[in-house]
């Protein structure tokens, strides 16, 4: 100022004292002065000058936040006097206000509060004023400004994102001289916030997830701020991170939702980002949407091997090794990575898992004996997922357990005349189930409750030797013939004694000793058990339970079984069984007796013993060779050798069985005859039926057909002129003779023929009668009278045991007559009918004539000659009344062979027959002649449910 002064004289002093005036006399015209410098349009509030120091302006821009002018100039207007005071601090504006956007940066500067000392000499002396905000009222928290101020230089700036729209924001600041608490200013803070109006999403970046392995909306919401109303809004993706999932998205154009197409893995990408843009008009918008892919279980776990093998020695009490953990992982994530633990198999009730760990241990001692080996299949599972690995513990044997030895059985037959001596019977069955130990036998001899009452051979072990080394059971050298008792059967017990070196057993031998004779084989029967092995009938104990079957079935005293051989039928195991039966008296009980019971009760055998039985086809006369009418005989001889079974050193019965052969000739039922029965024989030649009888001749003779009031072999019996004799009326009839001569029988009820046979019986369903096979096989009569409802039904059968080969049937197919037969494999069958049928419960006739390989089939003696009546009422049957049936004629040796019982009625409920089309019958039948020979219904070899009599009112 002093060269000022020095320049420009008075000038100079006319300069300061104008300052002076304008700065302290004139306040009013230096704010107009300041607010002409402003600029036109902004606001600035009046401040309380500084004595000393003229006060810094405030920029306003009416576009953004306020601006700071520069304070050099009043700095300079201040002296540099320290030793003035500094004086109460006051603020330059009574209030400030500024405006911002709505969408201002977050840290954005609004505007700068600043405060001065009363007294203040120097710039440097504001360093001592801190500045805070607050809410005008006490109650309001000054969190709640979305503002916050520099201590230091007063900066107020945007603390978190604005609320969106256009509002004021009030608030009071503060200065405080750090040093001086109680010395403090406050001014009044208005902020307005200007709503832009612009379109922008409102945060650059979202949150999103979905489950891994979904498709649809992922969960997030994706917003933008539009005060464009009408303009719509478009939204698109432009980048998907990482660059392999931008075929895994979309997103709807119209709401901005996004959508996942592909099921994501997690395991693959865990996190994707995508850039969306959002388009309203001619402004757009961008932000990024960070999804997450939530696990799911969806991976189970994993073994790092295919097997674990293990080793254990037996009866050591530890638990499995810690080495013999089963380990899975798996690469989810959490509780869906959790793995536990299960045995599914093989585990035996020995071996367990802690299901946390997957440690095997075992819970009981491992027996050797008991289990060689684990084979464990053990999984690991996370929730419902699980994979398995496979587990093998292997067992070491140690040398614990002394031998096994079973009581055994040995069944001997022979012939009489066999030479015992050095004949080997069996092989102790013993084994070491420790190691291939070296046994060693002994025989100890006889057990201690040895019987003497059965058989002549019981006593004092004279009979058996034993090799020491292979257990080898022989006939010592004395013995040189089969000697037992009449019933040719005997037994002995010995005691055995086999030692490893360590342990030791001993154990029972039963020897059973049959002697076959001549008789015992003619006499026999050969049955069938279908579906077993012989070793599986052996071993099962089979020969003890179907002797007591068959004993208690046929009511026999002793029963010999002395052949087991085991067959094949149709790929199938078959056991072919020989064996006889005597009664009480000790006689044989004939083959055929034996056959027809087994047949019939079959069922009930297979109840007592557990197996099924049936007798087999042994006659070889089956297969004819014999030429002309002779006849084909056959016997059984035991000429067929001997066989043994199950000899070997696991079997408990060993069975030496004669196998016996049948011998089979040729004959002719007269011996005296010139053709050697190329011709049949005329036994009617010599006219040997009396009284007016017919001689019909048959295979085996003849028979004469009676006229009425005659009857016997050859018509001698005369019930008009003769007397009384003794069976001349049968089943307890009462004879009587008459006044005017002959006789009459009077029969009790049910037995209604001349001579009181039974002649009628009703057949209720499954009811049948059993009768004596048919021997004729080149000529035959047969006839029956029937009545029935029925449709269809079996009237008569007869066959053989295998059902294969010969048979014929009666039956009743849509209510008319069906007559089948097969001689050899060739089945025929012939219909025969009437007008309206045979099912009307009226009764009708059937007659059969066999003659010479053709067959005669006649229903209700065929009135009409076989032609249908003409009259138009009648119902037209579709078959003839008679029909004929002829043998193929090519084949000159074949006969009807058959070898069941007569089956009148049903068939039984065990029997099947596939080559007839019905198996029971319901009605009623009556005088059954088979060549002229009445039926006696009373003589049946077996009654199944038939009731007696048979009244017509039942039906009709």
């Amino acid at each position: 100022m002093a060269k000022m002064y020095h320049r420009n004289g008075h000038l100079s002093v006319n300069l300061l004292l104008l300052l002076w005036i304008l700065f302290v006399d004139c306040p009013s015209v230096l704010t107009e002065l300041r607010a002409g410098w402003i600029g036109r349009g902004s606001k600035v509030e009046e401040t309380r000058a500084h004595p000393y120091r003229a006060p810094r302006a405030t920029k306003i821009n009416q576009d953004g936040p306020t601006q700071e002018l520069s304070s050099s100039a009043a700095d300079t207007m201040l002296g540099d006097d320290g030793t003035q005071d500094h004086g109460k601090i006051l603020f330059y504006r009574r209030g400030y206000t500024a405006t911002i956007r709505e969408d201002a940066t977050v840290g954005e500067t609004v505007l700068t509060l600043q405060a001065f000392f009363k007294d203040q000499r120097t710039s440097a002396e504001a360093a001592n004023i801190i500045y805070h905000i607050k809410q005008r009222k006490k109650s309001e928290e000054s969190s709640d400004i979305p503002f916050h101020v520099d201590k230091a230089t007063g900066e107020v700036r945007l603390s978190r994102a604005l609320t969106p729209g256009a509002y004021t924001v009030t608030f009071l600041g503060y200065a405080r001289d750090k040093r001086q608490p109680k010395n403090k200013a406050v001014c009044k803070v208005k902020i307005r916030v200007v709503n832009v109006g612009r379109f922008r999403f409102i945060s650059k970046k979202f949150n999103g997830s979905i489950e891994e392995n979904s498709v649809g909306e992922i969960n997030a919401s994706i917003k933008v701020r539009n005060t464009k109303v009408g303009l719509p809004v478009r939204y698109a993706l432009r980048n998907v991170t990482p660059d392999d999932g931008s075929g895994f998205f979309g997103i709807n154009v119209t709401t901005g939702s996004v959508w996942v197409f592909r099921s994501l893995d997690r395991e693959y990408h865990k996190r994707y980002e995508l850039n969306v843009v959002a388009i309203c008009g001619e402004e757009q918008d961008e932000a990024n949407l960070i999804l997450s892919v939530l696990d799911v279980n969806d991976n189970p776990p994993r073994f790092p091997y295919d097997i674990l093998r293990m080793y254990v020695y037996e009866n050591v009490n530890v638990s499995i090794s810690g080495e013999t953990i089963v380990n899975a992982s798996d690469i989810d994530e959490g509780q869906n990575a959790v793995v536990r633990y299960r045995i599914l198999q093989g585990a035996r009730g020995i071996i367990k898992v802690e299901p946390s760990s997957g440690q095997l241990y075992n819970r009981y001692h491992i027996d050797y004996e008991r289990v060689k080996k684990f084979r464990l299949i053990v999984a690991a599972y996370s929730g419902t997922l699980f994979t398995t690995v496979r587990v093998f513990i292997h067992v070491i044997d140690r040398n614990d357990n002394a031998p096994e030895v079973p009581n055994f059985e040995v069944f001997y037959n022979g012939l009489p005349d066999d030479i015992l001596s050095g004949t080997e019977l069996a092989r102790i069955p013993a084994r070491d189930i420790d190691s291939e130990g070296k046994l060693r036998f002994v025989i100890l001899g006889d057990a201690a409750d040895q019987q003497q009452t059965d058989s002549q051979v019981t006593g004092k072990n004279d009979l058996l030797q034993v090799d020491s080394l292979t257990g080898t059971l022989r006939f010592k050298p004395k013995v040189h013939r089969l000697e037992v008792s009449e019933e040719n059967q005997g037994s002995t017990e010995v005691t055995v004694f086999v030692s490893d070196g360590v342990h030791g057993r001993t154990a029972r031998c039963r020897l059973e000793l049959t002697s076959v004779s001549e008789a015992m084989i003619a006499n026999s029967v050969n049955v069938r058990i279908p579906g077993v092995t012989q070793d599986e009938f052996l071993q099962s104990g089979g020969i003890g339970k179907l002797r007591m079957a068959l004993s208690e079935l046929l009511d026999a005293h002793k029963l010999n079984i002395f052949n087991i051989r085991e067959m094949t039928e149709d790929g199938h195991p078959i056991v072919n069984i020989s064996f006889s039966a005597r009664n009480n008296e000790n006689g044989f009980l004939s083959p055929r007796q034996i056959v027809n019971t087994i047949f019939f009760k079959r069922d009930q055998l297979q109840l007592l013993c557990g197996l099924l039985v049936i007798p087999a086809e042994d006659d070889r006369c089956l297969y004819e060779t014999c030429g002309g009418y002779q006849r084909c005989m056959s016997r059984k001889t035991h000429t067929g050798g001997s066989s043994v079974s199950s000899r070997n050193s696991k079997s408990s019965v060993t069975f030496h069985g004669i196998n016996p052969s049948v011998v089979q000739w040729c004959e002719c039922p007269d011996p005296h005859t010139n053709n050697n029965c190329s011709e049949p024989l005329d036994f009617c030649h010599s006219k040997p039926c009396v009284n007016g009888g017919t001689c019909e001749r048959t295979d085996d003779g003849y028979v004469c057909v009676c006229p009425l009031g005659y009857a016997g072999t050859n018509c001698e019996m005369d019930f008009e002129r003769g007397q009384c004799f003794d069976g001349a009326c049968k089943h307890h009839g009462v004879c009587e003779n008459q006044r005017n001569g002959g006789f009459k029988c009077y029969c009790r009820v049910g037995f209604d023929g001349a001579r009181c046979e039974m002649t009628a019986r009703h057949f209720p369903t499954g009811a049948y009668m059993a009768f004596p096979t048919i021997t004729h096989r080149s000529y035959m009569i047969l006839s029956l009278n029937f009545s029935t409802l029925q449709t269809d039904g079996m009237i008569m059968y007869i066959g053989r045991y295998s059902q294969q080969h010969d048979f014929l049937a009666l039956e009743i197919i849509g209510s008319q007559v069906a007559f089948s037969f097969a001689v050899g494999r060739l089945i025929m069958r012939v219909m025969v009918g009437v007008r309206g049928g045979v099912s009307d419960g009226n009764w009708h006739v059937i007659k059969l004539d066999y003659r010479d390989k053709i067959v005669e089939v006649l229903l209700d003696h065929c009135a009409t000659g076989g032609e249908p009546s003409s009259s138009e009422d009648d119902e037209l049957s579709n078959d003839p009344c008679i029909a004929f049936a002829t043998q193929a004629v090519d084949v000159t040796t074949w006969f009807l062979d058959v070898n069941t019982p007569l089956l009148v009625g049903s068939l039984p409920a065990q029997q099947q027959e596939t080559r007839i089309l019905n198996e029971d019958f319901i009605g009623c039948i009556k005088d059954v002649m088979i060549n002229n020979r009445m039926l006696d219904f009373a003589e049946s070899l077996f009654d199944h449910n038939t009731e007696p009599g048979c009244p017509i009112s039942r039906y009709r």
